[in-house]
């Protein structure tokens, strides 16, 4: 799922909706190979595929996958890229 908050029309739209559903399709990849991730150790790996995806649409993927249940956040936490504790996702 894309937000639209910038209005998009037409073919930007479209185009901006299909790249979304490629990042949700791209992330779930790698929680199915990796098993459990923090947001930030998914973005690692997917700037490996694709080095211009900002942190944001990591997360946003993380969370439209969590919404269809495709993935679940859990109760556990690693320290993350700052240093603080982050919480892990699972495949569902």
């Amino acid at each position: 799922m894309w937000f639209n908050t910038i209005k998009l029309t037409d073919k930007a739209l479209k185009d901006a909706f299909e790249k979304a559903k490629n990042q949700d399709k791209k992330v779930l990849i790698i929680f199915k190979d990796k098993g459990s991730l923090t947001s930030h150790e998914c973005h690692t790996i997917f700037e490996k595929i694709d080095e211009s995806v900002p942190f944001s649409s990591i997360v946003r993927a993380i969370n439209t996958l969590t919404k269809n249940g495709l993935i679940v956040k859990t109760s556990e936490m690693r320290v993350g890229k700052y240093g603080k504790p982050n919480y892990i996702w699972k495949v569902a």
